[in-house]
C-alpha cells in the first residue's frame, strides 16, 4: 500500500541529515525497513533516520487518499522536546504538500483538510479496511465501529448507502465523513419516506415505552424486542402470525411457550394503537415497501 506525504507547515529538516530514504520507505508502506513503531500512550509513530534521529508521523485521510503526516525531527531521542507530544493541537491549514504528493492541479501550496480529525486505528481494525464485505462489525460502545466503518465507506466504489436508526449517528457520521458524491447519509425513516412518503410518524422507544407503561407492561425492552425481533422481522409476512409464533423455538423467541399468547394479545393492542394514532412500524412498512424499493 502506497501512500501520499504531507508535512506540517513549520517541519524544519536539520542540517546534515537526509530524510529521502526514510521517507521512501514510509511513502511505499515499507515500515519495517523505515523501522516504524506506535509510540505508547498516544496516537503517534516513530520512523528512524538513523542511530540517534527520529522522524514523528501520524497516519490520516483527505478526499479518500491515505496519507502520511510528518510532523517533527527528534534529534538524539529527544521525545520530551516534541511539541507534539507535549500536547500541541494542528488544523487542517497547518500542513502543506509535498514535491510527490502534488496532483497536477494542485500547487505546491495548496494546503490540505482532513477529515475533522487524525484516525489511528489498532491491528484488528485496521484489518477490517481490507475485508470483503459483506461484513458485520460488533463492538461495544466507544470500540470505534463507526470510524471503522466510515473509512470503510470512503474505499467502496458505486453509490452507497450508509444507514442508521438513530438521526444524530447519521449526522455524526456524515460530518465525520466529510463530502462525499456517491455517499448518502440517511436515518431508517429517511429511507423510508425516501421509497415512499409515508403518513404520520414511525414510532420509537420512548412512545412504545409509553403506551407499554398504560397497558401493564413491565418488561418494556424485552417486548419492544420481541415485537421488532421476533414478530415484525420475517420478511414472508408483515408479521408472524399467532401459530406459527407457538412453535417457534426456544432460541427464537424471548419468552417461553406458555407466555406468547399473552404477548401476541399486546401486540395485537400495539398494532391497535398504531392505527389510532398516526404511527407506523418500520418493520411492517418496509415489508409494504418491498416491491417499490429500487
Amino acid at each position: 500500500m502506497k501512500f501520499q506525504i504531507a508535512k506540517y507547515k513549520n517541519f524544519q529538516e536539520p542540517q546534515g541529515i537526509d530524510l529521502s530514504k526514510t521517507i521512501n520507505f514510509l511513502r511505499n508502506g515499507d515500515f519495517k525497513s523505515a523501522d516504524s513503531k506506535k509510540l505508547s500512550n498516544s496516537n503517534y509513530f516513530r520512523a528512524k533516520i538513523d542511530i540517534k534521529g527520529r522522524l514523528l508521523f501520524q497516519f490520516g485521510y483527505i478526499d479518500n487518499i491515505s496519507y502520511i503526516f510528518l510532523l517533527d525531527i527528534l534529534p538524539n531521542h529527544e521525545y520530551e522536546e516534541s511539541q507534539f507530544l507535549k500536547g500541541k493541537k494542528v488544523s487542517d491549514e497547518d500542513f502543506i504538500f509535498d514535491k510527490a504528493s502534488i496532483e497536477k492541479n494542485l500547487s505546491q501550496e495548496k494546503l490540505f483538510h482532513y477529515s475533522k480529525e487524525f484516525i489511528v486505528f489498532n491491528k484488528t481494525q485496521e484489518n477490517l479496511l481490507y475485508a470483503n464485505p459483506p461484513l458485520i462489525i460488533v463492538g461495544s460502545a466507544g470500540s470505534g465501529k463507526t470510524s471503522v466503518t466510515i473509512e470503510k465507506l470512503r474505499t467502496l466504489k458505486g453509490r452507497v448507502l450508509y444507514i442508521s436508526l438513530s438521526q444524530e449517528l447519521v449526522n455524526s457520521a456524515k460530518y465525520i465523513c466529510g463530502e462525499y458524491k456517491n455517499i448518502d447519509f440517511l436515518s431508517f425513516e429517511q429511507f423510508i419516506n425516501n421509497i415512499e412518503k409515508q403518513e404520520g410518524k414511525a414510532i420509537d422507544f420512548y412512545t412504545f415505552k409509553t403506551w407499554a407503561y398504560k397497558n401493564n407492561i413491565k418488561e418494556v425492552e424485552k417486548y419492544f424486542e420481541e415485537f421488532k425481533g421476533v414478530l415484525t422481522a420475517d420478511n414472508s409476512s408483515k408479521y408472524i402470525s399467532i401459530l406459527d409464533y407457538k412453535k417457534l423455538g426456544k432460541n427464537q423467541s424471548l419468552f417461553t411457550e406458555d407466555k406468547r399468547e399473552e404477548v401476541y394479545e399486546k401486540f395485537n393492542k400495539y398494532l391497535q394503537f398504531l392505527k389510532e394514532n398516526s404511527l407506523y412500524d418500520n418493520n411492517i412498512t418496509i415489508y409494504n415497501l418491498f416491491g417499490k424499493a429500487k
